[in-house]
């Protein structure tokens, strides 16, 4: 793990120079490989070949995929999660749907516009993320509340609820905001603070999760940082994990992890966008293995490192994880969840 807490100024500068190098050399690699020559003349045979980046070992690998594969019917499927009674919840589209463990859908939530993210309580009270404001469900799918708008800029991309408090991760603003469950804003945090030696969240595109973990932090993804980030609910930061690396361990291209969550055993489970991998770190950050990769999910779509967040806006992955352990992945390409269940 990485920790960050009490670096120096100096320390995060010479970080961000890292990272700038390492994503600048992964970079120039990708441009070698969609030339027809690689530079000073060289053939092909010289040419970086990203299926090297994309095969994973199959030893990694501990999970198996469950059948059947859960068909959303969605044009859009946007993010996953799973409540107290392992009920499987799929924001898409216009709509939240709700579906069993065998693919059968139980019931639909309706929506007056887009929805992003889904988060249920264990009461059954249905947080619903549309682009710039919360709508609050009951048990009955009855509209309770519309949360004000965070503005036309804001870009609602997932929530986590505690017994208090509600997080809302905007990716328009870059920034988490934290309500009470009236709705009022409490705090935001995300920018750049030089008192706690934070440089702040680089969120290029509308992939931007968080989750709260059993040791009471927020984990939030820092996609432009290639990292995960860990603060207090108040937004303290306090440390961070993940490297900007090209290998199985770390995360590369423009924008990586896209999605996390939390295990049972407070181990995470992530996804990439671009290579199309979910893969598992222990509580500390530390790489523990692969959940699947393209090859697993069936996925139609070549693997890639995404330079720019326009290359990989269409095929990205969001997770979920249920009481058992059970991993759900959505590919949100093909509007489609699988189950992956630990190997014994």
């Amino acid at each position: 793990m990485k920790h960050m807490t009490g670096a120096t100024k100096s320390g995060v500068l010479i970080g961000l120079v890292i990272a700038g190098a390492m994503g600048l050399g992964i970079w120039s690699l990708v441009q070698i490989e969609r030339q027809d020559q690689a530079p000073s003349g060289l053939g092909k045979a010289y040419q970086y070949d990203i299926s090297s980046l994309a095969y994973i070992d199959p030893n990694l690998i501990q999970y198996d995929r469950q059948l059947p594969v859960i068909e959303t019917g969605y044009v859009h499927a946007r993010a996953v999660c799973v409540d107290h009674e392992g009920l499987i919840w799929v924001a898409g589209d216009e709509t939240v749907c709700v579906f069993q463990r065998d693919g059968n859908l139980v019931r639909t939530l309706s929506s007056d516009g887009p929805t992003y993210c889904v988060a249920v309580t264990p009461e059954g009270r249905i947080y619903v993320g549309k682009k710039d404001h919360v709508d609050v469900f009951g048990p009955d799918f009855k509209l309770e509340a519309t949360w004000p708008s965070l503005g036309e800029d804001a870009v609602i991309t997932s929530l986590a609820v505690s017994p208090t408090q509600v997080f809302v991760a905007d990716a328009g603003h870059r920034e988490v905001v934290v309500y009470d469950l009236a709705g009022q804003v409490v705090s935001r945090f995300g920018k750049a603070n030089e008192d706690q030696s934070f440089a702040g969240l680089i969120v290029p595109s509308a992939y931007f999760d968080l989750a709260l973990s059993h040791d009471g932090l927020l984990r939030v993804v820092n996609p432009g940082r290639l990292r995960v980030d860990a603060f207090t609910r108040d937004g303290q930061y306090e440390f961070s994990w993940g490297e900007p690396d090209s290998a199985i361990e770390g995360f590369c291209g423009c924008c990586n992890p896209c999605a996390l969550a939390v295990l049972p055993d407070g181990s995470f489970v992530t996804a990439e966008k671009g290579l199309m991998r979910a893969k598992i770190y222990n509580s500390d950050g530390g790489f523990e293995g692969v959940v699947a990769g393209p090859v697993e999910l069936e996925i139609r779509i070549e693997p890639k490192i995404c330079r720019t967040p326009d290359e990989c806006r269409a095929n990205a992955l969001d997770v979920a994880a249920d009481k058992t352990g059970d991993i759900y992945v959505l590919d949100t390409e093909h509007a489609q969840v699988s189950v992956f269940r630990k190997r014994n």
